[in-house]
């Protein structure tokens, strides 16, 4: 299990959806919500991070712009990157960024312990992945 502290950040415009998001994760991992022209500055300022959730369709950028500023500032996390969406027009609208970075996709609803596990799955990944000893991993 990844060492407390490591942190979920979300990307997700709907302010409901966002909390609901949060609040299933919460009591598990921490969970810190930023806009795409925050990531940096949530990155650098809420702790380690081993998992980023980004709504596909975000006004002003939403999963493509996350990715792309992943790719500038911390390309370790793009495997452990998800896109939700709720499906539908959204998928088609986004579809020149699926086919070329190929996230992987969760669709919005999703069942609360099924988001739980698929983030420890992930967050367990990170654990065996990303260097989590230094002033970015947050370990002293």
């Amino acid at each position: 299990m990844i060492p407390t502290g490591h942190r979920v950040l979300l990307v997700e415009d709907e302010p409901l959806v966002a909390r609901s998001l949060m609040l299933v994760l919460r009591s598990f991992h921490p969970v810190h919500a930023a806009d795409v022209s925050a990531i940096p500055a949530a990155l650098a300022g809420v702790g380690p991070v081993a998992c980023v959730l980004s709504d596909l369709g975000v006004p002003g950028g939403g999963g493509p712009a996350a990715w792309d500023v992943l790719e500038r500032v911390r390309p370790d996390l793009l495997p452990h990157f998800r896109v939700l969406t709720g499906g539908g027009s959204s998928l088609a609208h986004f579809a020149a960024f699926l086919d070329a970075k190929k996230p992987i996709v969760w669709t919005k609803p999703i069942d609360p312990l099924t988001l739980r596990l698929l983030v420890q799955e992930i967050l367990d990944q990170a654990q065996a992945t990303l260097d989590v000893s230094g002033p970015e991993g947050g370990a002293a």
